[in-house]
């Protein structure tokens, strides 16, 4: 149970039932797309497809490399800790990366001194994401009031979201409603949910 005092950087421990995604960027100040200034949780696995996709690393559902050439020194230090040989260097194309090779090991991204190698992708469960999106505010994170929405108002009942919400802090609400209702804040934030049965949990 998270006290007032337990600060935002420690989400709370959570079983192995907790929901969870696989993240790829929390950014802050999104003012399209919906009213109002929001923080915004990017995800990966996307089944979509635009031509004008603006985040194409989120539509695989695993974690990726990626390779940012700019930045990079040609140093080789990725090419020497990579198992698989997936980085390679030559006078005349410089760093080039056979990515059918990559395992996903990311020793090449805790090798690369610049930045030019990064890892895309991170599983997050609720928690998680609050307590990171929250400590990007700093000092005005005590001026946010926290929100979960179910979708599920039959499943989550009052009772079942305070059990819920008490997990992450007093500061949080949960809220749900009918089906309209659910669909109307859905519809004005412009937002997708989709409720998915699973056999395997009752």
């Amino acid at each position: 149970m998270r006290t007032p005092e337990t600060p935002w950087s420690e989400p709370p421990e959570c079983g192995a039932d907790t929901p969870s995604g696989m993240v790829f960027d929390i950014q802050r100040m999104c003012v399209h797309d919906g009213p109002g200034i929001r923080t915004v949780v990017f995800l990966k696995g996307c089944p979509l497809r635009c031509a004008w996709c603006h985040n194409p690393e989120g539509m695989d559902p695993r974690p990726q490399l990626l390779y940012h050439a700019a930045a990079c020194v040609q140093c080789g230090k990725c090419a020497e800790v990579c198992p698989e040989g997936v980085h390679r260097f030559d006078a005349e194309t410089g760093h080039r990366l056979d990515r059918s090779r990559c395992r996903a090991c990311f020793a090449c991204v805790d090798a690369c001194c610049t930045g030019a190698l990064t890892r895309t992708g991170r599983d997050m469960t609720v928690a998680e994401v609050m307590a990171e999106a929250l400590r990007q505010l700093g000092d005005k994170a005590s001026d946010i009031q926290p929100i979960l929405v179910s979708i599920d108002p039959a499943r989550d009942t009052p009772q079942v979201l305070a059990d819920y919400v008490a997990n992450f802090g007093p500061q949080f609400v949960g809220l749900t409603g009918t089906p309209d209702q659910v669909k109307a804040m859905a519809d004005a934030y412009r937002v997708f949910y989709a409720k998915v049965e699973n056999k395997d949990d009752p």
